[in-house]
């Protein structure tokens, strides 16, 4: 699962930077206001999905083995998220590369092992620094950069605005227990969304609806994290699966993140890692108290 996500990812950035720097056509299509977005339905959309592959590769390089293919295929993967132009795609894979390498040193065996990620993400910073001063010498690169570094766009900001529309959001829920069903707010609001996936929850299933949904996601962070811990020949699958999750996490609080089939995949991926764990946990018990019950008989 994880060879054939990367290779999607792969092959869906090479196609995307292709039609962006125009050796491929169909700009209208694979392009969405000059941001590359691929195959998927917008680029906000296309950069979150290519973190998870991005991070099984770094995971891979800072505890194991650092190869060309794997330094390439990285870097590939970055400039999709880089030309999605995704201001949320960007802080997604900030902060899950920053959760990822935490997680790496709290789990590694040794000191050697804990200066690794350091040393690594030290020269990885100096590394694309240097690659993103050199994107900047390019004239509509530099533009839609600096375009996109704004904190604040038109459509944060104002009437109807993201975050004007987030405070009435807000008012709603709390007169509207029940909810108002799908798609009910961008019906009332002339087709905007307040891009919030928690205040999306409650208006669109109610109180017990949204309760549920966040439940949801406290209990996956507090069952992912323990268990990836947790010594497994699988275990850093699940860290780099858990630290992708802590991003999306922090995203949606901008963005509707509930309808990317890649985050059910990601929890799908917590919680059967973690159930795996469970099952290992109980055969090392079991073993162990086989092995008691043997020396004292």
């Amino acid at each position: 699962m994880r060879a054939a996500y990367v290779l999607t990812a792969i092959v869906c950035t090479l196609f995307g930077l292709a039609v962006y720097w125009h050796f491929l056509p169909g700009e209208d299509t694979f392009l969405w206001s000059g941001r590359v977005r691929s195959t998927f339905k917008d680029p906000n959309v296309f950069g979150p999905f290519l973190v998870l592959p991005a991070l099984f590769l770094i995971g891979d390089m800072v505890t194991r083995r650092i190869q060309l293919w794997k330094i390439g295929a990285a870097l590939i993967l970055l400039a999709g998220v880089l030309f999605s132009f995704s201001r949320g795609a960007w802080v997604n894979f900030a902060v899950s590369v920053g959760t990822l390498l935490v997680l790496i040193f709290l789990t590694a065996p040794t000191a050697g092992a804990r200066m690794r990620p350091i040393i690594l993400a030290i020269v990885s910073a100096f590394g694309l620094a240097f690659l993103l001063v050199a994107l900047l010498s390019i004239e509509s690169v530099r533009t839609m950069l600096l375009e996109r570094a704004q904190l604040t766009q038109s459509y944060d900001v104002g009437d109807g605005g993201r975050f004007e529309l987030q405070k009435i959001a807000l008012g709603m829920i709390l007169d509207r227990p029940f909810g108002l069903g799908p798609f009910e707010f961008s019906r009332i609001y002339g087709g905007t969304q307040q891009h919030n996936v928690y205040l999306q929850a409650f208006l669109v299933y109610g109180w017990a609806g949204g309760i549920s949904y966040i439940m949801l996601i406290v209990s996956t962070l507090f069952v992912g994290f323990r268990n990836a811990l947790m010594r497994t020949p699988w275990q850093l699958y699940l860290i780099a699966a858990y630290a992708t999750f802590v991003g999306i996490v922090g995203e949606s609080f901008i963005i509707d993140s509930d309808h990317w089939r890649h985050f059910f995949l990601i929890l799908g991926m917590i919680w059967g890692l973690s159930a795996a764990n469970s099952r290992l946990r109980e055969q090392s018990w079991t073993a162990a108290g086989g092995a008691r019950h043997w020396v004292t008989t």
